[in-house]
């Protein structure tokens, strides 16, 4: 079992990467992180900002998948570090965490599935039109191609 650690990150350090496994849950002790998609790129899109005592990379942590975000620090900021293989201790010592944790989760399900929404809606806009707008059909193929490979294999664990 690897050891929990506490980990300091500078100001714009960039923790996890968009498509990386780390295989850690970070549990936010100071400071703050922010959650993009596609960082650094034209189409970069923040997502979200996390501060204590909130968790990132738990997709990773609990299931192995790959980070959905590029996760940077905003200032000087410090997380607890819980490897994969010390999950299931870091919880059965922690059930606070635990429960934190859960609710962490479900706002991401809550986030994914409004994403799902908005992206059947403007679909079946595009589809129901007289006429195909292919702009339309462009901005629309760039916004699903963010969530393509983060929707699916986040609830069948397969790769598109």
């Amino acid at each position: 079992m690897d050891r929990i650690i506490v980990k300091k990150f500078k100001e714009d350090e960039i923790v996890i990467r968009q498509g990386e496994c780390v295989n850690c849950l970070y549990k936010v002790i100071s400071g703050n992180f922010a959650l993009y998609i596609n960082y650094g790129t034209k189409s970069e899109y923040l997502v979200g900002i996390v501060s204590a005592p909130n968790f990132f990379g738990e997709m990773s942590a609990v299931a192995g998948q790959t980070g959905n975000y590029t996760v940077v620090a905003v200032n000087e900021a410090s997380a607890l570090c819980v490897p994969e293989s010390s999950f299931d201790d870091f919880v059965e010592k922690n059930p606070q965490n635990a429960a934190a944790l859960i609710k962490t989760m479900a706002k991401n399900i809550s986030m994914l599935n409004m994403n799902m929404r908005m992206l059947t809606e403007e679909i079946t806009e595009i589809c129901n039109a007289d006429k195909i707008d292919d702009d339309a059909v462009k901005k629309f193929a760039e916004r699903y191609s963010n969530y393509n490979n983060k929707i699916i294999p986040m609830f069948f664990d397969v790769k598109i």
